[in-house]
């Protein structure tokens, strides 16, 4: 008896996780992407580097053309509060700043694939 209760918790068990694994995969996606350590950001016309937590310096990511920029250490040091809301998956911005009427996304450039310092698949 025991060991029957033991193979259904374990399988109810495995159940639960397929069940998790498809959604998140659903959610989820997996690109190729660089991360470009040559370019250099200027802060008020002063060399600067995003660092993490633990100090270490951080690139931008480069994906199908546009810059992808470590957001809390540049919202923080632009003075935005950045916080990530676990129970939503929201990333919450509260500061002065705000999104120009009509602001739209662009790509920076098209070609960061040829770009020297790239690796290429």
């Amino acid at each position: 008896m025991k060991k029957m209760a033991v193979s259904i918790l374990a399988t109810a068990t495995l159940g639960m996780g397929i069940g998790i694994g498809a959604y998140a995969q659903s959610t989820i996606e997996t690109i190729q992407a660089f991360i470009n350590h040559e370019i250099k950001f200027t802060l008020n016309g002063q060399a600067w580097a995003p660092k993490d937590p633990d100090g270490k310096e951080l690139s931008p990511l480069i994906y199908d053309g546009s810059s992808y920029v470590p957001l809390r250490a540049i919202g923080e040091v632009s003075g935005l509060k950045v916080h990530w809301n676990d129970s939503t998956n929201t990333i919450e911005l509260q500061g002065a700043a705000s999104v120009p009427t009509g602001a739209k996304p662009y790509k920076d450039s098209q070609n960061y694939g040829n770009q020297t310092g790239l690796a290429n698949k």
